[in-house]
């Protein structure tokens, strides 16, 4: 999923700064926090961050736990996991956060 997350964080850098030159690391921090583009960069990169997070999450959150005390498939363990997260999104949800 990290290998998923730099390739996605990479294309959304590319989509958002398409044709704009590409200053040093120190400059590039300043410019993201005080241009208009840069904060639009920094909403869509933290959307699809925690868009990503919360999918990990649901596939996760009783599947790891089942997978090592139970006798089961993984897909089996996911299915479950996402029920849960379906049957008890509010306290998962705040768990989660």
């Amino acid at each position: 999923m990290l290998a998923f997350w730099v390739r996605i964080a990479a294309l959304i850098f590319a989509v958002m700064f398409v044709g704009q030159y590409l200053p040093s690391v120190t400059s590039s921090i300043g410019g993201i926090f005080t241009s208009g583009a840069g904060l639009d960069f920094l909403l869509v990169f933290v959307v699809v961050g925690a868009a990503m997070a919360w999918l990990v999450f649901c596939c996760s959150v009783v599947a790891v736990p089942m997978l090592l005390d139970q006798r089961v498939d993984t897909l089996t363990a996911i299915n479950t996991s996402v029920q849960a997260v379906r049957k008890n999104l509010k306290p998962l949800f705040t768990w989660a956060v």
